[in-house]
C-alpha cells in the first residue's frame, strides 16, 4: 500500500516528532512510504532525512524543478515555482497537480494548515484521505495565513474520509466549529517508551548539584506562554522557594523572553537550553515538568515526563487526558495565580510530590507505542469498495 504523509516542513513542533514516532513504527514491508514537505527546512530535517535507511521516500515539493541546463529551463522552472508558491493559498488544486505526480492509495494531511487544503484538493479520486489535527482549532487565529475564511476552511476539511484528532478537546473544536461528528477519531500521541528510557540515561548537561529544577519543553512561541511561566518563577524566587527553570526550545519569542529574565533579575536561576534533540536527560532531571500554554492539542513534553516518572504541573485542560485516571500532578486553572499556587504546592509539599511521581511512573507505564502504531494501521486500512467519495 503507498502512503502519503504531507507536512508543512521539517520545523521541530509536536506534530513533526509524532510523524517521525509513527513512520518509524509502522511495517514497511506492508506501507510503501513517501513523506513530503512544502518547505525542506527545519531542525528536524536530519532525523527525517535519516528514514531514508529505512526505506521511507523523503520528497520536497517541485524537488523536480531542477535549475535547468538552459535558459529556458531556467526560466520555465522558476516561474513554475513561483506559481506553486502562489497557488498554494488561492488554488491548492493548481498546487496538487504541479507538486505532486504519483499515485497513492492513502493522502494524509498532518496538520490542519496548508497540508489540509492542498491533500483535500487532490485530483487523485480513488485515494482514501486523511487528516491529522494537533491543536484546539477554536484557539488558533492564525487559521488565516492557511484559509480565506472559516467557512472554506471547513468545506476542506469536510473532503476527508476520516479526521484524526489528538485528543477529545481537539475533536470537540472540529465539532464546534465545522460540525464534523461523523468519521472523527481521538488518537491520543505516541510515547515510545524504550526510546524515551534509554536516551534518558545520556549525561545531563545540567549542574549536579542545584535546587530543584522545573522543566518546560516546547518551541519558544507565543502559544506556549513561557513569559507567565518566568514571571510565576521570579514570584516564587521571591517568596524564598528556591528552584531552578530550564526551558528546553527554541523559536521567535527567545529574544523577548531573554529581555524579561534580565527585567526580573532572575538571569542566575533560568535556563533557556534551546533546541535539544534530545531533551529527556532534562526532564529526567527535573523536580517537575510544566506546561504553561495557552492551549495544547495534547501535550507530548507531559507524556514523555510521565514516562520518566516526572510529575507534572499544567493550566492546560487537555493534560487530564494526559493523565488518564491518576493523580500524576496538578492541572490549574488558566490563569498565573492559579498556576503559581500549583507549582508552589509541588515544591513546597514532598510528600504530595512523592505520591505525584509514583502515580506519574504507573501512567507512564500504560503510555505505549505499539497500541498507537496498531490504531494508525486499522484506520490506514482501505476496505473493499472504499474510495474518496468527496474528492
Amino acid at each position: 500500500m503507498k502512503v502519503l504523509f504531507f507536512i508543512r516542513s521539517f520545523f521541530g513542533g509536536g506534530a513533526e516528532k509524532v510523524l517521525l514516532d509513527y513512520v518509524k513504527g509502522l511495517d514497511k514491508k506492508k506501507y510503501d512510504i513517501t513523506i513530503m514537505v512544502r518547505s525542506p527546512h527545519g531542525i528536524l530535517k536530519d532525523q527525517f532525512l535519516d528514514l531514508r535507511h529505512q526505506g521511507i521516500h523523503i520528497r520536497w515539493c517541485f524537488d523536480h524543478l531542477k535549475p535547468g541546463k538552459n535558459l529556458f529551463e531556467k526560466v520555465k522552472n522558476t516561474l513554475l515555482l513561483r506559481l506553486g508558491d502562489w497557488s498554494t493559498y488561492r488554488c491548492p488544486r493548481l498546487f496538487y497537480k504541479l507538486a505532486i505526480h504519483e499515485k497513492y492509495d492513502v493522502e494524509i494531511a498532518f496538520m490542519h494548515d496548508e497540508a489540509a487544503s492542498i491533500i483535500a484538493s487532490s485530483s487523485n479520486k480513488h485515494s482514501k484521505k486523511l487528516l491529522w489535527v494537533h491543536t484546539d482549532l477554536r484557539r488558533l487565529s492564525s487559521f488565516k495565513q492557511y484559509f480565506i475564511s472559516r467557512k472554506r476552511q471547513g468545506a476542506y476539511y469536510k473532503k476527508f474520509d476520516k479526521c484524526i484528532c489528538v485528543s477529545q478537546i481537539v475533536a470537540d473544536s472540529i465539532s464546534e466549529l465545522f460540525g464534523i461528528t461523523e468519521n472523527v477519531h481521538v488518537l491520543h500521541n505516541p510515547v515510545d517508551q524504550d526510546r524515551i528510557l534509554t536516551l534518558s540515561l545520556n549525561p545531563s548537561p545540567l549542574p549536579v548539584h542545584t535546587p530543584p529544577i522545573v522543566c518546560a519543553v516546547g518551541r519558544l512561541s507565543w502559544e506556549k506562554n513561557f513569559s507567565m511561566l518566568i514571571s510565576t518563577h521570579a514570584n516564587l524566587i521571591c517568596k524564598g522557594i528556591m528552584h531552578q527553570l530550564c526551558i528546553v526550545g527554541e523559536g521567535p519569542e527567545r529574544n523577548a523572553l531573554e529581555r524579561q529574565i534580565k527585567q526580573l533579575g532572575v538571569e542566575n536561576s533560568v535556563i533557556l537550553a534551546g533546541f535539544q534533540s534530545n531533551p529527556y536527560p532534562y526532564l529526567k532531571k527535573a523536580y517537575v515538568s510544566v506546561c504553561s500554554s495557552v492551549y495544547e492539542g495534547l501535550h507530548i513534553a507531559s507524556q514523555e515526563s510521565l514516562v520518566l516518572g516526572v510529575p507534572v504541573v499544567s493550566c492546560c485542560a487537555v493534560t487530564a487526558e494526559v493523565f488518564g485516571d491518576y493523580n500524576c500532578g496538578i492541572i490549574t486553572e488558566p490563569d498565573q495565580t492559579s498556576f503559581e499556587a500549583g507549582l508552589e504546592k509541588m515544591l513546597t509539599d514532598s510528600t504530595f510530590r512523592s505520591k505525584c511521581a509514583q502515580q506519574a511512573t504507573l501512567r507512564g507505564q500504560e503510555l505505549g507505542l505499539e497500541t498507537a502504531i496498531l490504531a494508525v494501521e486499522k484506520l490506514l486500512e482501505i476496505k473493499n469498495g472504499e474510495k474518496n467519495h468527496h474528492s
